[in-house]
Order: C-alpha cells, then structure tokens, then sequence
C-alpha cells in the first residue's frame, strides 16, 4: 500500500476531478460509445499499416481488421438502429477467401459513414 500510495502522490489521478455522476452521465456514455467506435476503425487502419511494413501476416491482418470491422458494426447497430448481419457475414467471407480489397473496400465505406454520422445523437 505504500508503494502504491508514494506512486499517487507522485503522479496524481486524472479521475478526481470527475465525480461519479459525471461518469454514469449520458454524455458520458455517448463519448465513450463514440470513442470506442472510432478507436475500432483506426485499429483496422493500424493492422493494414502492419501489413504494408511486413510487420504482420496478410491472414493475421485480415481476421483482425475483421474483428475490429464486427465491433463497429456491433456498436452502430445498437446504437443507430442499422441492421448488421449482412455486413458481418460479408466481411466475414472476405477474411475467409483472404480478399483484402474487399475489406478494403467495406472499411472505406464505414470509415465515410462515421465520417457522416458520427456528430449526430445516438440512442442508449
């Protein structure tokens, strides 16, 4: 506990300034929501970076991105009422016919999609 309590005190939590109800606030949420969902689409983008420097496998890549696709589908789903199902199974049969154009194509698309949408309210 001590060790513990002289690393606080060195290096103060960025949490105490936010109290609990702000944290639980809608607004919140939604940022977090949408932070996430960002955060999903840049992954896949950091996966394609991999593989352009030969740091990462073209299969490996391809079933991460799709991963990373599959959440964001999950969340606008949820959260904006669009139907995913289709889209998951058609990326999916792009990571299993390892197409890498079509993943390419799929995460343009919903990278310009959040582009459109990301501003407007969501429904929790």
């Amino acid at each position: 506990m001590e060790v513990v309590q002289a690393y606080l005190v060195k290096h103060t939590s960025t949490l105490s300034a936010i109290n609990l109800a702000q944290l639980r606030s809608t607004e919140s949420k939604t940022n977090w929501i949408k932070d996430e969902m960002d955060r999903r689409l840049w992954l896949c983008d950091k996966w394609f970076m991999q593989l352009q420097l030969k740091k990462a496998e073209e299969k490996q890549v391809y079933q991460e991105t799709v991963k990373s696709m599959v959440v964001f589908l999950d969340y606008r789903e949820k959260y904006y009422g669009i139907n995913a199902l289709s889209e998951k199974n058609l990326i999916s049969s792009y990571a299993a016919q390892n197409n890498g154009t079509g993943i390419k194509a799929k995460l343009t698309e919903y990278k310009n999609w959040w582009t459109v949408n990301k501003e407007k309210s969501i429904s929790l």
